[in-house]
């Protein structure tokens, strides 16, 4: 069933064989047995691709859904022990949660699972549901509301982002008021290939529009860590997430100012599917990242005067 699922999926033999990593020939006698079972073709090719009959996607929606529940009962039984696994998760998330997340996140790991590993990949909004679906991701951490409700979702406290500027960037007080944020130059953040604002980006275009105000952005880029490079090199100021801005600090002749904006701390969540919910493995990685960042919220606030 998984097989034919992935067919169907995939609109490819050879695809839906490389998903599994197994040889076309193997997958094609797995989808030559089930004709035989079923008496129905299955899987039609057409110019675009494989298509499925209307009783080949009715058995994959019933189908699937049983090996969902079965999955999710057996994973009940399943134990996970950090310690001794050797485990390798698949996480997806956009870029700035990324580059604030994994530091702490691996340093954690490597005490307590020494043989896990964790591949880190970025987060593709038109593929990351498939990926959830077909359990080739453990979980992502999206923006707020970017995934469907039809997935489990636990919300991660809001993020501290901070204004960064060159060392030699004209202002010599330790703040920059609303004027003058809106009036400088820019380097802001894109996601994927539409190019469209991250949503820091929104949320601070958002609020200055309320103030009547607009900005420039002379640059954008895709990478939330060329920023600080950038910003150090230039006239151009930048919004990343605090703490990755006091580590770039400690590299870059670059100084930290407050945002002189209110609500701009973009909300994130942890997403998953109904798979992966009593999956001790999954459940254990899920823990660990948001009590890391309930830590991080904490020690924000503490550090406010």
């Amino acid at each position: 069933m998984e097989c034919l699922r992935l067919v169907v999926s995939e609109r490819s033999v050879s695809k839906a064989a490389d998903k599994l990593g197994i040889s076309q020939p193997s997958m094609s006698n797995v989808i030559g047995r089930l004709r035989r079972v079923t008496g129905d073709p299955l899987i039609i090719r057409r110019p675009n691709g494989m298509e499925p009959t209307a009783f080949a996607a009715a058995l994959v929606d019933t189908g699937g859904a049983f090996l969902d529940r079965l999955r999710e009962l057996a994973t009940r039984h399943e134990t996970f022990d950090p310690s001794t696994s050797s485990r390798i998760f698949v996480l997806h998330a956009v870029d700035y949660v990324m580059a604030t997340v994994l530091p702490r996140l691996m340093k954690r790991v490597r005490k307590e699972a020494p043989d896990v590993s964790i591949i880190f990949g970025p987060l593709d909004l038109r593929t990351i549901r498939q990926s959830l679906e077909e359990g080739t991701a453990d979980f992502a951490i999206t923006p707020t509301g970017s995934v469907p409700d039809t997935f489990y979702g636990t919300a991660l406290p809001p993020m501290k982002m901070v204004c960064i500027a060159s060392a030699t960037y004209p202002p010599v007080r330790d703040h920059l008021d609303l004027e003058e944020f809106a009036a400088a130059p820019h380097a802001a953040l894109t996601f994927g290939d539409s190019h469209s604002p991250y949503l820091i980006e929104r949320l601070t275009d958002d609020l200055l529009s309320g103030e009547g105000l607009s900005r420039f952005k002379a640059v954008q880029v895709a990478s939330v860590l060329a920023l600080p490079a950038i910003v150090a090199e230039s006239d151009l100021i930048a919004v990343i997430p605090a703490d990755l801005a006091e580590r770039a600090a400690r590299t870059y002749p670059i100084k930290i100012f407050p945002l002189p904006l209110d609500r701009t701390a973009p909300q994130h969540m942890i997403v998953w599917h109904s798979r992966s919910t009593s999956d001790p493995g999954s459940q254990w990685l899920r823990n660990i990242v948001r009590n890391l960042q309930n830590d991080a919220a904490k020690d924000s606030k503490s550090d406010q005067p």
